[in-house]
């Protein structure tokens, strides 16, 4: 039992990272220029506090004050998942937040999730040698139903000497698509080679695990439960131990010679 136990959970550690590994390692741009991404997914992580403006005070004795300006903070990683975004409006299953933006709200604090890891694009960035590109789409929706996306370029500033990048916040491109600037100088944000003869990355369009990902891990939880299920029953209420536990063992013991026979049979009618 505890065999089958450790391995559907070994099972399930491999779909997760077939499902969102590698989708932010390395990236080569299309002047040949490699981005090594993977060394930033152990960095801390970025933090920008801003504060919404305040709404323009009334006129002289005409109302009460306006309210203070709320205080935002946006939290994201290169290439990695936010510990902490307990976002109640994602519309998203299990949704892997790599950017989150957090308030304090009447002594609650709020979040939301700006984008997600498993919705990542890279592409170039507007430096061919010094620069890349990374997005992350389908973060909360807006007002406007329109989903969050922030777009982060890597800049490589080799006169950058701080621990932590240098952040920029660009602006909105459009109605909450956030755009920001981090420089440094360390691997990642700078290339290690330029080999104008490498092919280049493809675009790295990523929507989320494909079909035949979502089918797999559909299977593998199917047959953990049939398994697992199946041997606990037996357990339980038949008594049974051992390899008498699995569910159905006389029909698995006799797979291997129902498929010999039709193997069998398949080359006998080609032969006649």
């Amino acid at each position: 039992m505890r065999m089958v136990i450790v391995a559907a959970a070994l099972l399930g550690m491999l779909l997760v990272q077939v499902a969102y590994g590698g989708k932010c390692d390395t990236y080569v741009n299309s002047n040949g220029y490699t981005f090594p991404l993977s060394k930033l997914k152990n960095e801390a992580p970025i933090i920008w506090k801003y504060n919404e403006p305040s709404p323009p005070p009334p006129p002289a004795n005409n109302g009460p004050p306006p309210p203070p300006a709320t205080e935002y903070t946006a939290t994201f990683m290169i290439c990695n998942v936010v510990d902490k975004c307990p976002s109640s409006h994602s519309l998203t299953p299990n949704p892997q937040p790599a950017a989150c933006q957090s308030w304090v709200d009447e002594g609650s604090e709020k979040y939301r999730i700006m984008g997600q890891l498993q919705y990542t694009s890279i592409t170039d960035g507007p430096l061919e040698d010094k620069s890349v590109v990374v997005t992350y789409e389908n973060g909360d929706p807006c007002s406007t139903g329109v989903n969050r996306t922030i777009e982060i370029t890597l800049l490589c500033d080799p006169e950058h000497s701080g621990e932590l990048p240098k952040i920029v916040f660009d602006g909105e491109a459009e109605h909450c698509i956030y755009r920001f600037t981090l420089s440094s100088n360390k691997l990642g944000y700078c290339p290690t080679t330029y080999n104008p003869s490498a092919p280049p990355s493809s675009p790295s369009k990523h929507k989320g695990p494909s079909g035949g990902t979502i089918l797999l891990i559909v299977a593998v939880v199917f047959a953990f439960v049939y398994l697992v299920g199946g041997c606990v029953y037996k357990r339980v209420v038949v008594g049974a131990v051992g390899l008498e536990m699995i569910p159905n063992v006389d029909f698995w013991r006799s797979l291997p010679g129902l498929v010999l026979d039709g193997f069998n049979f398949s080359l006998r009618r080609k032969s006649e």
